[in-house]
């Protein structure tokens, strides 16, 4: 099972890049960044960040709950912001404003930017103690990095 979480979260990092790289492909080769092109790159980036999100999360091959909260919430506020900003009829001079901002740009900026980042640290900080490092591994980690330096040699220690 551990191998099949990896896997898939490695499928999705993939997929989404394939789809990301396809949009600005397609964007250079027709000269416009309008059209499927667009929807192209919301599906890639909807579908890349989870999944960079999943595979960050991965201890041993085994995500937690945190991390399956937080993936879930990127990828619903990623495809609910940047679809409705897409969907919304072309801003006007009479509005509608959300804080003095036109309102697709303000889905964007407060759902998709700022949202995640109020979020995601909470995730990470609820996660915390199952992916920090512990004391044995640590203590290995020390002695490993002391091995190394007593090896190394150095161009100032000449």
């Amino acid at each position: 099972m551990t191998a099949d979480l990896r896997a898939l979260a490695l499928g999705g990092v993939v997929v989404g890049l394939g789809l990301v790289l396809s949009a600005y492909l397609g964007a250079w080769v027709s000269g416009a960044a309008f059209g499927p092109g667009v929807w192209v790159m919301v599906a890639g980036v909807v579908v890349l960040l989870p999944s960079t999100v999943v595979l960050g999360g991965l201890r041993r091959g085994q995500g937690s709950r945190a991390v399956w909260v937080a993936a879930l919430y990127l990828f619903l506020v990623l495809a609910l912001g940047f679809g409705a900003a897409l969907l919304l009829p072309a801003e006007t001079v009479d509005g509608p404003f959300l804080f003095g901002i036109p309102l697709r740009a303000a889905i964007i900026l407060f759902g998709v930017g700022i949202t995640p980042s109020l979020v995601l640290p909470i995730a990470y900080a609820a996660d915390f103690d199952r992916v920090a490092l512990g004391a044995s591994e640590l203590t290995r980690l020390r002695a490993e990095c002391e091995r190394l330096r007593a090896r190394a040699t150095f161009p100032a220690d000449r």
